[in-house]
């Protein structure tokens, strides 16, 4: 008999010999693998709080795996009761093939995710702020006069960089979005803007407009960007 406890957000789970038991919540104990997988939906639902985008990300990644790791002990488990029958080769393979196909998407799907998400600083005059931005392919807005793209920032990092020199350069351009066929936004010219696409990404006096939320995507972005400005994807 042998015991290995660890602690994870919700509580402590517990792994025997003699099978699981997990205390996630109060008055709350998993005993069979279908729960565990439940225990692991809880973990990333409370993952969704997590402030930093890339440590929440990396955090849904490795529930994810343990979620394939089930899916995969799964395939073994009945593989075991196809090897009962003289076709171990068979029901180890089928059980091989799926855990490889999931893993192997759910890497993708990371790497597709990370393509698109940015930590860019923008600075003003005397002011600078950092944030986590969101690459939208959808997002083709641009100034009608000059034809440069227009980045999107929140309400709240605006106010907290915007200084008189900015609300100078402040003027409204056209777009249509979702929901709204006709409006104007406003949009301001800051000092420059950097990119850390891995190197830095520099962007000389950057076209910002400003909407109405304060953070995009539950929070977890606070600017949107155009991809004409990285060259286009």
């Amino acid at each position: 008999m042998y015991c290995h406890t660890w602690k994870y957000l919700r509580g402590e789970y517990f792994w025997s010999g003699s099978g699981l038991y997990l205390h996630a919540s109060p008055g709350k104990e998993y005993t069979d693998s279908l729960s565990f997988v439940s225990f692991i939906c809880e973990c990333s639902y409370d993952l969704d709080r997590v402030e930093n985008p890339n440590t929440q990300r990396i955090s849904k990644g490795i529930c994810g795996i343990i979620c394939q790791c089930i899916s995969a002990w799964g395939s073994i488990y009945m593989a075991a009761a196809v090897c009962a029958c003289g076709k171990s080769f068979f029901g180890a393979a089928v059980g091989s093939y799926y855990l490889v196909i999931g893993i192997w998407k759910f890497l993708l799907y990371l790497q597709r995710m990370n393509k698109y998400q940015y930590t860019v600083t923008v600075y003003t005059s005397g002011e600078s702020c950092t944030i986590h931005a969101l690459l939208d392919t959808g997002n083709s807005l641009c100034d009608p006069v000059t034809g440069k793209p227009v980045c999107i920032l929140g309400k709240r990092q605006a106010g907290e960089i915007l200084k008189e020199k900015e609300l100078q350069t402040l003027r409204y351009i056209p777009y249509c979005s979702v929901g709204t066929e006709k409006g104007v936004l406003p949009v301001i010219r800051a000092e420059k803007m950097c990119i850390h696409t891995g190197q830095e990404c520099w962007v000389e006096k950057p076209l910002i407009g400003i909407c109405e939320e304060d953070s995009f995507t539950n929070g977890e972005y606070q600017m949107i960007l155009n991809p004409a400005i990285l060259g286009g994807v």
